[in-house]
């Protein structure tokens, strides 16, 4: 399970964003990987009827 400060995998994000883990580190910050974490989480509540 990931932390909540570190939701994804820096290899996870390179892979997804087409980056090297060393260009995920310097692109995103925490509060970009939390959003990314919100906005896909099928487990969200807060998601519920949004289509998502």
């Amino acid at each position: 399970m990931r932390s909540p400060a570190n939701p994804y995998a820096l290899a996870d994000l390179a892979a997804a964003s087409g980056v090297t883990i060393s260009g995920v580190r310097t692109a995103y910050d925490r509060e970009e990987a939390a959003t990314a974490q919100h906005a896909t989480d099928p487990a969200d509540p807060s998601l519920e009827g949004s289509g998502g």
